[in-house]
């Protein structure tokens, strides 16, 4: 199962076994396999704050029997095609919203792909891309400093055996972002489940601030730890580009 995160009515791939729209935020698509994360075991009314996160966390906790979960965002989609020069060639590209790609990105032979990548590896990430500084000081300088230090915080009270690898964060200038995978079902209940005991633990500390942008902490952390959960856990993983269908979006 594919997942295309929306919280507007937005072009999508055309309706097919693989991909459905989710709805984000209480957010109900119009479009034909819809779905919302506003129900049953749901964090909806947190998406302000936790962004895409809440559409994760409402697959993690109402989506069994599948072998392999995905989640594309209505602007940012997979680029799945090893056959295809650019693949190769950066992190990420521009596309226009038209029928033909967006049945290009469905398509069977993109599945296949997926299919037989995750038969070797346990998850399929963005790109990592290049920041201009570690992701310590990176995020201190676009957010604030009390953030990150809870996060780094949380991580050495709950995960105690992560603590002599903190300095990774002072060091590493690439980043897996957009919180976009492609896993199978074990890789990301186990990555789920250690991702919201942490933004858990965060919240019941500190509210999460309430300005424009800068609320989003759980979807900024996320980002990180996704790429120091690669890491640590030494994850088997495949990079590939990331299409994007809006030039605002980076």
């Amino acid at each position: 199962m594919a997942g295309v995160a929306l919280h507007k009515e937005a072009p999508l791939p055309p309706p097919c076994e693989h991909y459905c729209a989710l709805g984000l935020g209480g957010y109900h698509p119009t479009a034909p396999r819809s779905l919302s994360d506003d129900a049953y075991d749901s964090i909806s009314t947190k998406n302000k704050h936790y962004s895409e996160l809440t559409g994760w966390y409402w697959i993690w906790k109402n989506i069994s029997h599948v072998k392999l979960i995905g989640l594309n965002h209505y602007r940012r989609y997979f680029f799945l095609d090893p056959n295809h020069p650019p693949f190769f060639a950066q992190p990420k590209l521009y596309f226009t919203p038209e029928k033909h790609i967006f049945e290009y990105i469905a398509s069977s032979e993109r599945t296949a792909f997926v299919e037989e990548t995750l038969s070797r590896v346990d998850v399929i990430v963005p790109r990592r891309q290049r920041l201009d500084l570690p992701l310590s000081l990176q995020y201190v300088r676009h957010h604030y400093r009390e953030d990150w230090d809870l996060f780094i915080e949380g991580i050495k009270e709950l995960f105690p055996q992560c603590s002599p690898q903190i300095g990774w964060f002072d060091k590493t200038f690439d980043l897996c972002p957009y919180n976009m995978m492609i896993a199978s079902k074990e890789f990301f209940d186990v990555y789920m489940s250690s991702l919201f005991k942490l933004l858990s633990w965060m919240e019941d500390k500190r509210s999460f601030r309430m300005e424009d942008y800068q609320c989003r902490v759980p979807s900024f952390i996320a980002e990180r730890y996704f790429t120091f959960y690669l890491n640590i856990t030494q994850a088997r993983f495949v990079e590939v580009p990331v299409l994007i269908s809006e030039r605002s979006a980076f």
